[in-house]
């Protein structure tokens, strides 16, 4: 009785080799899917630029020498505090709604408000801090060129 509830491999095997066609349909179908998709999404471009604040400067000797010996993980950089700055300055309003008037997204994107223009900014850029104080930005766009003007207004208005 144990022995005619049990399947083994070679009944799988003989399952598959029965319905090989149905399967390869199957596959066949989905890669055609998957296919005509690929090519029907829009493409998007992404640059990515990186950013090291500039370290503040210290009047006493001894914290220089300080901020020269830190261990890594140990001890915070000297200059995260202007980093965690830089990046606020960075998710500002008034950063992104003067680079939507300068290359003006709006009509672009085909937005009726500001606030739905500003939301779409928000999902096609990235900004982070790494542990060691660097600022890396990403901005996707449809074209490459796009992507990168968009990137360099953001660091030109961060830097300028």
């Amino acid at each position: 009785m144990q022995w005619e509830n049990r399947f083994n491999i070679l009944d799988y095997l003989i399952i598959v080799f029965r319905r090989k066609w149905l399967i390869l349909r199957w596959v066949l179908g989905m890669t055609v899917l998957f296919y005509a998709l690929s090519y029907g999404l829009p493409k998007y471009y992404k640059a990515k630029t990186s950013v090291l604040p500039p370290a503040e400067r210290s009047s006493s000797r001894y914290l220089q020498a300080f901020s020269q010996i830190q261990l890594a993980g140990i001890f915070p950089s000297a200059n995260t505090q202007q980093t965690k700055i830089f990046l606020q300055m960075l998710r500002s309003r008034t950063l992104k709604e003067r680079l939507i008037r300068q290359f003006d997204l709006q009509k672009r994107w085909h937005q009726k408000s500001l606030e739905k223009t500003l939301r779409q900014l928000a999902a096609q850029t990235d900004m982070m801090d790494t542990r060691d104080g660097m600022i890396i930005l990403q901005v996707k766009a449809r074209s490459p060129k796009m992507a990168a003007d968009l990137a360099n207004y953001y660091i030109q208005e961060l830097t300028g």
